[in-house]
């Protein structure tokens, strides 16, 4: 989460609204409140009401996790060599080092849930098996999981 946490603190478009011993809170200029619990998990319900004009289509990778729940909007997410539309509750799973990004399709808005997070959120004991040891394998690229 270092590349995360790197922003936040220091970055204008961040302030710091709430903060105890383990959490976190940051709002972003753009709209939405980053909730930073510990030192592995960030969770934030964005919405954002997008055109051409003003959405930033960029591809990006970090050395975390992330996971992307899809409520509504009109987007589709290039990862790696794959190119999904989404449709409203589909999820993405991006691991650490996957290049990925998210295209507009057209006006509309896009509202998501987004979790960062470090393996080792999903470990609270050093010796149980951690939610993701299913998908800690050489290789592996985004996980794309459909509505139908």
């Amino acid at each position: 989460m270092n590349n995360f946490r790197r922003f936040h603190p220091e970055s204008p478009r961040y302030h710091s609204i709430f903060s105890i011993a383990g959490w976190q809170s940051y709002d972003n200029l753009t709209g939405w409140t980053d909730h930073l619990l510990g030192d592995s998990l960030v969770y934030s319900h964005r919405q954002s009401d997008y055109t051409p004009a003003n959405f930033l289509d960029q591809l990006h990778t970090h050395d975390y996790y992330e996971l992307l729940i899809l409520v509504k909007g009109d987007m589709a997410f290039p990862a790696e060599d794959q190119y999904i539309p989404l449709r409203s509750g589909a999820i993405m799973l991006y691991p650490p080092g996957c290049i990925h990004g998210c295209k507009l399709l057209s006006n509309s808005v896009y509202e998501r849930y987004v979790f960062y997070f470090q393996k080792d959120a999903f470990q609270p004991l050093n010796n149980t098996p951690s939610l993701l040891d299913f998908y800690d394998q050489p290789n592996r690229f985004c996980l794309f999981l459909p509505v139908e």
